[in-house]
């Protein structure tokens, strides 16, 4: 009979070595898109929202689903009670993997049931048959595991789709609503709804936090609150430890200093944000570049602005570091001159045109993620921890003792085994177990 797509389908997800194959690919396609990404939020889109990441966690999820069911078949076949056959009582009667002899028919089966007994093996009589069965929960936490490593990567293909993962600068002292126009970038995924609107501000920003005897670091304290002004959650936030908020996470992406400087007089000014990073690495300040035009577009003056190191180590600057020169030299070359503003304070940098710094504070960079999936993968993870340590832990073995006779007429115990992969030594453990106490019984 020629095979059907559908069967050949099912073959191929069954097969261990497909489901070792994906479960490998995907495992290094995570771990070098994370290394790709580098807690970059902004590259993340490029890595785990393509159709690659898709398919991978798709077929991976099937082959799993279809090893799962395999399995929850045989846990429901194991926890069915069920009387053995003629065929098999005749075959055991015939020929049996264990024989042992036995002397006081009368006490036999009380003896078999108190040798099983000790090793947490219930036992039912039918006729001259006796049936044990232990570890039952050991096949049912195999079928649960599967069922979650499935669901794990349905979810984590859910959470690309239905999260929105974005930067926002939140400068001290303030906040800024939860809506797209906040974001410095932002990442949504197709089946992401609204934004929540929340205030997202910053009370603090702490140059060095000590937690549990540990530096944090510069450490900003995050408020959230809803639009009539509740407060939704607080607290400060550093590395592994994000502010959450239903499915919402709040992490640490990085602080800086946000300067508005006035450029030119009268009609033609206009006003510059300054945007000025610290370097996570050394914590040093990366400058801010820029060239300078006259009103016509004329290149007057490059101008390169900083923070001086002890105003930014301590978050609390009042002035920029302006160098400026020539033009197209980059600051390298030529007349380059230094001076240093405070707020208020103007330098002319060129045929009349001044910078006025007007203001410069310090910002938090804050990585607002809002995913959906998260309390499920958490969820998946207990479960997947608790039924592992079950299957591990607790293998099935099942028992069959007939009481027969052997050619001479003599009563022998006639057994067969059966038992998972988890222990493999118990059937001898049971059988030493009924052959003393039978033994035991002989000498009384």
């Amino acid at each position: 009979m020629r095979p059907t797509p559908f069967s050949s389908l099912k073959r191929l997800l069954r097969s261990r070595l497909l489901a070792v194959a994906l479960l490998v690919s995907w495992a290094v396609y995570s771990a070098v898109g994370a290394i790709l990404v580098g807690g970059d939020p902004s590259r993340t889109a490029q890595v785990f929202d393509s159709p690659l990441f898709y398919v991978l966690s798709g077929f991976l999820a099937l082959s799993t689903a279809t090893c799962a069911w395999e399995r929850t078949r045989f846990a429901i076949r194991n926890l069915r009670t069920r009387s053995a056959s003629r065929a098999f009582i005749e075959r055991l009667a015939t020929s049996p993997p264990h024989v042992v002899p036995v002397i006081d028919r009368a006490s036999v089966v009380s003896d078999v049931t108190t040798a099983l007994s000790k090793h947490r093996i219930r036992t039912r009589r039918e006729g001259d048959l006796l049936l044990g069965v232990r570890g039952r929960s050991g096949p049912v936490a195999s079928a649960v595991f599967h069922w979650c490593l499935a669901l794990l990567f349905v979810a984590i293909v859910f959470g690309q789709l239905t999260r929105a993962d974005g930067v926002m600068d939140v400068v001290v002292g303030t906040s800024l609503p939860d809506v797209a126009d906040s974001y410095a970038f932002m990442d949504a995924g197709p089946w992401h709804g609204a934004m929540s609107a929340d205030s997202i501000g910053v009370s603090s920003l702490e140059s060095s936090l000590v937690v549990e005897g540990l530096e944090r670091g510069v450490t900003p304290y995050v408020e959230v609150r809803s639009l009539d002004g509740a407060q939704r959650a607080a607290g400060h936030v550093y590395a592994n430890s994000p502010l959450r908020y239903g499915s919402t996470l709040i992490h640490r992406a990085g602080h800086g200093f946000l300067a508005l400087v006035r450029i030119g007089s009268g009609q033609g000014a206009y006003r510059q944000v300054v945007r000025l990073d610290v370097d996570r690495a050394d914590s040093t300040v990366v400058p801010f570049g820029m060239t300078v035009g006259d009103a016509s577009g004329v290149p007057l003056a490059d101008v390169e602005f900083d923070v001086d190191k002890d105003e930014a180590d301590s978050l609390e600057a009042e002035s920029l570091v302006v160098r400026y020169g020539a033009p197209g030299g980059r600051l390298q070359e030529g007349d380059v001159r230094t001076t240093v503003l405070r707020i208020g304070e103007a330098v002319e940098v060129g045929n009349g045109v001044v910078l006025v710094l007007e203001d410069v504070s310090a910002f938090a960079r804050l990585n607002v993620v809002d995913d959906q999936s998260v309390m499920l993968i958490y969820g998946l993870f207990v479960l997947l921890a608790g039924s592992l340590g079950v299957a591990i832990f607790v293998s099935p073995f099942s028992i069959w003792v007939l009481l027969a006779e052997d050619d001479e007429g003599c009563a022998t115990l006639k057994i067969v085994t059966r038992a998972g992969k988890g222990d493999l030594g118990v059937a001898d453990r049971v059988l030493r177990s009924i052959r003393e106490h039978c033994d035991r019984s002989v000498a009384s």
